[in-house]
């Protein structure tokens, strides 16, 4: 081998850098030296051929470790030199790249090929060119590889085209990279997409849900795609969104159920991820067996993806997807994965504004149907909100409140202080809570518990008031009843306490004057001086029972009374208590009316009746008093609430100023009244009410505004033995039947001795003995048989029950006969009366109690 042959060989490995050189050392071969120089030139050719070959050294050294893929051709494109890392690329070694013709184009992608060889050609003119090519190579064991290269032509020193270099590198992991960074941005760019249905002020999930579906589906390339929502019990499928059967381009989305099976699961592939619970995807469903052809009539399954929808542990829904046209992989489920917890972000917002919209519902809801009246105003003090409770109050609707001022809507002075009221509030930004009195629409007054409040936004800006106003009319006037109904209890009990005395004092009073008046002539002067003691006691008697009237103490004494006797002596009563311009006209009947009541209840009930007549006349006009007969047959008397049968009728009339169908309705409610607060308790026509129906008896009103009111007071009528009974029980005291012991037993000795001395006049035994326990020890001791025992009820020690109890079981038959000056109250926690007892209230007259026992002793 000749040295330029040589050469020509080293030439072929040098860079591109040393081939210049090169070329002019091959030059100065060809040119015959002078001969004075061909020793020199011997030894630097010598130092020329060791520097070539330490350059290819280390040449081949950076070629056999450099990672990219070197190799040179020649003019025609024939291989001259490949380098080893061509078999790392490739899986080709050297020999066979080189055994290869027109290497590279068969080791490339055959799709790629027509754009190697455009670069090729167009890398071998002037200038080169200076970008890169990318290309698929597929390797030895059949995958494929991405790679970058530059090819670059090799020239002599006159231009002479050398043949091409080509530097080609590995970039499949930049490409992945690169595609992973689109991905992302697709996905990223899909999920942009989704944020406005879902900051909608009301997102619609069947919106969403089908948006996230088309995002899915033009994500993957799918063709198929189901996107499901669970209801709360984790079972029925709420709604299902799929695309048509393949072919029917004319098909919209549908909106269908995806059943389940008899066991309550969804079969198939489609329901694996809401039976599972975990993400999935395959390949190959047919595999599978659980694969089924597509629901609806949709093309089979070639490929399949689905994705549970969470929250928390919570199943709310899933997305399945199937038939991109290839396999789906990773990075297809990554996506819908992220799609996945999109829509489970917005199941949750639906569901978190379900409630929200559900607690402003209850919320209007409770305000709206508060008893209490709500209102809001903005810092204008205009109104912002009113509930119907408020409307209610101030007589206007919604319409005509919101957006106007208290000044523009109500009365002057009302609107003055309630904007004074809020402005206060808005001051001093702290609540004020206080009571004050309004007039309603009709012009009642009405006293409302007031608390205003400062309303503040999310930021802590003052942004108005609002006021609550609760109406506490009814319970203040109840109060007042109360207090006064306590005022009353209080007389009651001072009544009670005071007529227990008074009541032993008025006994001897009366029965003493009785006593003294048996021994004196009627014409003579002490006669008539005693009666008027006698008189003056019974007035006094009657003024005890008024006052436990007053507190409803009394002890009902039942006898037969004449009502013309009562009417005529209320009359006299009246007559004096009335004003001048207030006239009471009298219609009786020419006969007694008697009934079978407690006299001085029923005068208490006249009483009440002509005093609120009196009232409904304050300019003055006409009283009126009748009594009459009715007779009620069984409907009557069932609509009245009485029995049938033959009444009196009590007739109070008066010219005042009427009543309307509304308080009529109320009349005798307990502490209704129409007067002024402070001027009435509303208890006189209930108490009056009461009384008629304990005797068997009702009231009935009647009245027209402007034209006056009748009130009727129904009584039943007695028999004539009734009336004959009445008579005799006034008259002297009635002497003794048979030979009787009776034990008197009481701890007063003033009424004790008055009873012993009117028995002893009247023929009978008497025992006066101060205790029960004397009594007690009396008979124990063998003393005299006793017939009947009169004693208090209410005694220091063992009381008048207990006494007879004791005494009823050492004296088989002895008869009793209690008293007590005590109210009713007091005597009733005794036991007394109890049915079959006989009492005799205290004060009584000597004939009242002889005749008392009289009856006893010989019943």
């Amino acid at each position: 081998m000749t040295l330029r042959t040589e050469l020509l060989q080293l030439l072929q490995h040098l860079p591109e850098e040393r081939l210049a050189a090169a070329a002019r050392a091959l030059a100065a071969l060809e040119t015959e030296p002078p001969p004075s120089s061909r020793g020199r030139s011997a030894a630097e050719l010598e130092r020329t051929v060791a520097a070539l070959e330490a350059s290819e050294a280390r040449f081949r050294t950076i070629a056999d470790y450099t990672f990219d893929w070197e190799n040179w051709t020649g003019p025609g494109g024939e291989l001259r030199w490949v380098s080893p890392s061509v078999e790392r690329f490739t899986g080709y070694t050297v020999a066979e790249c080189e055994a290869m013709p027109d290497f590279p184009l068969p080791l490339v992608v055959e799709a790629d090929r027509p754009i190697v060889a455009a670069y090729w050609a167009r890398a071998e003119q002037a200038p080169p060119v200076s970008e890169e090519v990318e290309f698929r190579v597929r390797r030895k064991d059949g995958a494929e590889r991405w790679a970058a290269a530059t090819f670059q032509p090799i020239r002599d020193a006159a231009g002479v085209l050398l043949g091409q270099r080509s530097s080609v590198r590995d970039v499949t992991e930049r490409k992945r990279v690169d595609e992973e960074l689109r991905g992302d941005l697709r996905v990223t760019a899909a999920l942009s997409s989704l944020y406005p249905s879902l900051i909608a002020p009301t997102p619609s999930l069947a919106g969403v849900a089908t948006a996230i579906l088309e995002q899915a589906r033009a994500l993957t390339g799918s063709r198929h795609g189901l996107v499901s929502l669970v209801d709360a019990n984790g079972g029925h499928v709420a709604q299902v969104l799929t695309d048509p059967k393949a072919g029917d381009a004319a098909a919209a989305p549908a909106l269908v159920p995806l059943v389940r099976d008899h066991d309550g699961e969804y079969p198939g592939l489609w329901g694996v991820a809401l039976r599972t619970r975990a993400a999935f995807y395959t390949n190959e469903p047919a595999a599978h067996a659980e694969a089924r052809d597509a629901p609806f009539g949709q093309d089979p399954l070639a490929a399949f993806l689905a994705v549970p929808v969470l929250l928390g542990p919570e199943l709310v829904g899933q997305i399945a997807l199937a038939n991109p046209g290839r396999d789906y992989g990773a990075r297809d489920l990554a996506a819908v994965q992220r799609l996945a917890e999109l829509y489970a972000l917005a199941i949750q917002r639906a569901r978190v504004d379900e409630r929200l919209q559900a607690s402003e519902r209850l919320y209007h809801s409770l305000v709206a149907n508060l008893p209490q009246g709500v209102v809001r105003k903005d810092l204008e003090l205009r109104y912002v909100f009113a509930n119907a409770r408020f409307c209610e109050g101030v007589g206007k609707s919604p319409a005509e409140l919101l957006g106007k001022t208290a000044t523009e809507v109500l009365p002057t002075e009302l609107a003055a202080c309630e904007e004074a009221a809020d402005r206060e509030v808005l001051a001093s930004g702290a609540a004020h809570a206080g009571v004050e009195e309004r007039r309603r629409p009709g012009g009642a007054l009405a006293i409302a518990e007031v608390t205003r409040t400062p309303l503040f936004d999310a930021q802590g800006e003052l942004v108005g008031v609002q006021t609550l106003y609760s109406d506490v009319t009814e319970r203040r006037l109840l109060e007042d009843e109360l207090r006064q109904a306590q005022k009353m209890e209080s007389i009651g009990r001072l009544a009670g306490g005071v007529a227990h005395d008074f009541n032993n004092l008025l006994s001897p009073i009366l029965v003493y004057a009785e006593l003294l008046m048996q021994g004196l002539a009627r014409d003579d002067r002490r006669y008539e001086d005693l009666g008027q003691i006698r008189e003056a006691a019974e007035r006094a008697r009657a003024l005890t029972r008024q006052l436990l009237a007053l507190g409803r103490k009394q002890v009902l004494e039942l006898a037969p009374v004449d009502l013309g006797q009562l009417v005529t002596t209320t009359h006299r009563l009246l007559g004096r208590t009335f004003v001048e311009d207030v006239r009471i006209a009298l219609e009786l009947p020419p006969g007694p009316t008697m009934v079978m009541a407690d006299a001085g209840q029923i005068e208490q009930v006249l009483l009440n009746l002509a005093i609120n007549a009196q009232d409904a006349m304050p300019r003055g006009g006409v009283l009126g008093l009748g009594l009459g007969e009715r007779c009620f047959d069984e409907a009557q008397a069932a609509a009245l609430g009485v029995a049938p049968g033959t009444y009196a009728e009590l007739a109070v009339t008066d010219t005042g100023s009427g009543m309307d169908a509304a308080t009529l309705a109320k009349l005798f409610e307990p502490f209704f009244t129409t007067k002024e607060r402070g001027k009435g308790t509303g208890l006189g026509l209930a108490t009056a009410y009461g009384i008629a129906k304990q005797h068997g008896g009702t009231i009935v009103a009647e009245s027209e505004l402007g034209h006056g009111s009748v009130f009727r007071v129904y009584l039943p009528r007695v028999t004539s033995e009734g009336a004959r009974a009445a008579v005799a029980a006034t008259g002297e005291p009635v002497g003794a039947a048979r030979r009787a012991t009776i034990a008197v037993v009481d701890d007063d000795e003033m009424t004790r001795r008055m009873a012993a001395r009117v028995l002893l006049l009247a023929g009978y035994e008497v025992l006066d003995l101060p205790s029960a326990e004397s009594c007690l020890a009396l008979v124990d001791a063998g003393g005299p048989r006793v017939d009947l025992l009169l004693t208090d009820v209410v005694m220091p020690g063992m009381d008048g029950r207990h006494l007879y109890q004791e005494l009823a079981r050492r004296r088989r038959g002895i008869k009793a006969l209690f008293m007590s000056g005590h109210t009713e109250e007091v005597v009733a926690r005794r036991g007394v009366p109890a049915p079959g007892q006989h009492f005799l209230s205290k004060p009584f007259s000597a004939h009242a109690l002889t005749l008392r026992v009289r009856q006893i002793l010989e019943g």
